[in-house]
Protein backbone atom coordinates (compact mmCIF):
# COMPACT_ATOMS: atom_id res chain seq x y z
CA UNK A 1 0.00 0.00 0.00
CA UNK A 2 1.01 3.62 -0.50
CA UNK A 3 1.44 4.42 3.20
CA UNK A 4 3.82 1.50 3.75
CA UNK A 5 5.76 2.43 0.60
CA UNK A 6 6.02 6.05 1.71
CA UNK A 7 7.17 4.95 5.17
CA UNK A 8 9.90 2.75 3.65
CA UNK A 9 11.14 5.66 1.50
CA UNK A 10 11.24 7.98 4.50
CA UNK A 11 13.10 5.41 6.63
CA UNK A 12 15.59 4.76 3.83
CA UNK A 13 16.39 8.48 3.47
CA UNK A 14 16.55 8.90 7.25
CA UNK A 15 18.83 5.91 7.83
CA UNK A 16 21.12 6.29 4.82
CA UNK A 17 21.74 10.02 4.92
CA UNK A 18 25.40 11.06 4.91
CA UNK A 19 24.50 13.69 7.53
CA UNK A 20 23.11 13.27 11.01
CA UNK A 21 19.36 13.72 11.25
CA UNK A 22 17.62 14.35 14.56
CA UNK A 23 14.53 15.37 16.45
CA UNK A 24 14.75 16.75 19.99
CA UNK A 25 12.36 18.30 22.41
CA UNK A 26 12.98 21.87 23.53
CA UNK A 27 14.09 20.77 27.01
CA UNK A 28 17.03 18.86 25.53
CA UNK A 29 16.30 15.17 24.96
CA UNK A 30 16.63 13.35 21.67
CA UNK A 31 13.35 12.03 20.29
CA UNK A 32 14.89 10.48 17.17
CA UNK A 33 18.32 10.17 15.57
CA UNK A 34 19.70 8.32 12.58
CA UNK A 35 22.63 5.88 12.54
CA UNK A 36 24.91 8.49 10.93
CA UNK A 37 24.42 10.85 13.85
CA UNK A 38 25.02 8.06 16.37
CA UNK A 39 28.31 7.12 14.70
CA UNK A 40 29.33 10.78 14.31
CA UNK A 41 28.92 11.22 18.06
CA UNK A 42 30.64 7.94 18.96
CA UNK A 43 27.61 5.81 19.84
CA UNK A 44 26.89 2.31 18.54
CA UNK A 45 23.27 2.98 17.67
CA UNK A 46 20.63 5.70 17.67
CA UNK A 47 18.98 3.92 20.59
CA UNK A 48 22.21 4.17 22.66
CA UNK A 49 22.51 7.86 21.81
CA UNK A 50 18.88 8.60 22.71
CA UNK A 51 19.08 6.62 25.96
CA UNK A 52 22.36 8.14 27.17
CA UNK A 53 22.19 11.77 26.03
CA UNK A 54 19.42 13.08 28.24
CA UNK A 55 20.66 16.68 28.58
CA UNK A 56 21.86 17.89 25.19
CA UNK A 57 23.01 21.30 26.47
CA UNK A 58 25.29 19.77 29.08
CA UNK A 59 26.29 16.47 27.48
CA UNK A 60 26.54 17.30 23.77
CA UNK A 61 27.42 20.96 23.33
CA UNK A 62 31.03 21.92 24.13
CA UNK A 63 29.57 25.25 25.21
CA UNK A 64 26.02 24.98 26.58
CA UNK A 65 25.44 28.65 25.72
CA UNK A 66 25.44 27.62 22.05
CA UNK A 67 22.34 25.46 22.62
CA UNK A 68 20.64 28.43 24.29
CA UNK A 69 21.60 30.65 21.34
CA UNK A 70 20.22 28.08 18.88
CA UNK A 71 16.92 27.91 20.78
CA UNK A 72 16.65 31.72 20.83
CA UNK A 73 17.26 31.90 17.07
CA UNK A 74 14.71 29.16 16.46
CA UNK A 75 12.09 30.96 18.58
CA UNK A 76 12.71 34.12 16.58
CA UNK A 77 13.11 32.74 13.03
CA UNK A 78 11.56 29.23 13.24
CA UNK A 79 14.41 27.94 11.03
CA UNK A 80 18.17 28.32 11.43
CA UNK A 81 20.77 27.50 8.78
CA UNK A 82 24.54 27.47 9.03
CA UNK A 83 24.67 27.32 12.82
CA UNK A 84 28.26 26.44 13.75
CA UNK A 85 29.23 24.91 17.09
CA UNK A 86 31.33 22.20 18.70
CA UNK A 87 29.94 18.91 20.00
CA UNK A 88 31.44 16.52 22.52
CA UNK A 89 31.64 12.95 21.30
CA UNK A 90 31.11 10.00 23.63
CA UNK A 91 34.92 9.61 23.92
CA UNK A 92 35.30 13.29 24.88
CA UNK A 93 36.79 14.45 21.58
CA UNK A 94 35.37 17.67 20.15
CA UNK A 95 34.04 17.92 16.61
CA UNK A 96 33.04 20.97 14.62
CA UNK A 97 29.49 20.77 13.31
CA UNK A 98 27.12 22.79 11.18
CA UNK A 99 23.41 22.55 11.99
CA UNK A 100 20.32 23.35 10.03
CA UNK A 101 17.25 23.12 12.24
CA UNK A 102 13.64 24.16 12.49
CA UNK A 103 11.16 24.27 15.33
CA UNK A 104 7.78 22.69 14.74
CA UNK A 105 4.67 21.85 16.74
CA UNK A 106 3.69 18.23 17.26
CA UNK A 107 0.40 17.63 15.43
CA UNK A 108 -0.95 15.45 18.24
CA UNK A 109 0.26 17.21 21.39
CA UNK A 110 0.95 20.74 20.21
CA UNK A 111 4.33 20.54 21.97
CA UNK A 112 7.21 22.18 20.10
CA UNK A 113 10.09 20.03 18.90
CA UNK A 114 13.23 20.64 16.89
CA UNK A 115 14.34 18.71 13.88
CA UNK A 116 17.30 19.12 11.65
CA UNK A 117 20.47 18.00 10.02
CA UNK A 118 24.00 17.97 11.44
CA UNK A 119 27.13 17.90 9.31
CA UNK A 120 30.53 17.08 10.79
CA UNK A 121 32.81 19.79 9.41
CA UNK A 122 35.86 18.98 11.56
CA UNK A 123 38.05 17.97 8.61
CA UNK A 124 36.93 20.99 6.58
CA UNK A 125 37.86 23.30 9.47
CA UNK A 126 41.29 21.63 9.81
CA UNK A 127 41.88 22.03 6.09
CA UNK A 128 40.81 25.69 6.19
CA UNK A 129 43.15 26.33 9.15
CA UNK A 130 46.07 24.60 7.40
CA UNK A 131 45.43 26.71 4.30
CA UNK A 132 45.27 29.89 6.38
CA UNK A 133 48.58 29.05 8.09
CA UNK A 134 50.17 28.23 4.75
CA UNK A 135 49.04 31.53 3.27
CA UNK A 136 50.29 33.35 6.35
CA UNK A 137 53.74 31.71 6.05
CA UNK A 138 53.91 32.53 2.35
CA UNK A 139 52.94 36.15 2.96
CA UNK A 140 55.58 36.55 5.70
CA UNK A 141 58.31 34.97 3.53
CA UNK A 142 57.22 36.96 0.47
CA UNK A 143 56.90 40.28 2.26
CA UNK A 144 60.09 40.01 4.34
CA UNK A 145 62.36 38.71 1.57
CA UNK A 146 65.42 40.99 1.13
CA UNK A 147 65.10 40.66 -2.66
CA UNK A 148 62.42 42.50 -4.65
CA UNK A 149 59.58 40.19 -5.64
CA UNK A 150 56.76 41.09 -8.02
CA UNK A 151 53.81 38.96 -9.07
CA UNK A 152 52.31 40.08 -12.37
CA UNK A 153 49.74 39.02 -14.92
CA UNK A 154 51.56 37.35 -17.83
CA UNK A 155 49.25 38.85 -20.44
CA UNK A 156 49.34 42.49 -19.35
CA UNK A 157 52.25 42.81 -16.95
CA UNK A 158 49.84 44.28 -14.40
CA UNK A 159 51.18 44.04 -10.84
CA UNK A 160 49.11 41.71 -8.65
CA UNK A 161 51.38 41.85 -5.62
CA UNK A 162 54.75 43.31 -4.68
CA UNK A 163 56.81 42.85 -1.55
CA UNK A 164 58.08 45.52 0.85
CA UNK A 165 61.62 45.38 -0.55
CA UNK A 166 60.31 46.25 -4.02
CA UNK A 167 58.28 49.14 -2.62
CA UNK A 168 61.30 50.56 -0.74
CA UNK A 169 63.54 50.15 -3.80
CA UNK A 170 61.01 52.01 -5.94
CA UNK A 171 60.41 54.67 -3.27
CA UNK A 172 56.76 53.78 -2.66
CA UNK A 173 54.61 52.93 0.35
CA UNK A 174 51.83 50.41 0.63
CA UNK A 175 48.55 52.30 0.82
CA UNK A 176 45.21 51.13 2.24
Amino acid sequence: NKIASSDRKYRSIFNRSINGIFQTNVSGQFLAANQTLAIMLGWDSPEDLIENLTDISRQLYANSKDRKKLLEELQEKRIVTEFFTKFKRKDGDLIDVQLTASILDNDETGEPYIEGIIEDITQRRKTEEALRLSEEKFFKAFNNCPVSIVITLMETGEYLEVNETFLKTMGHHRSG
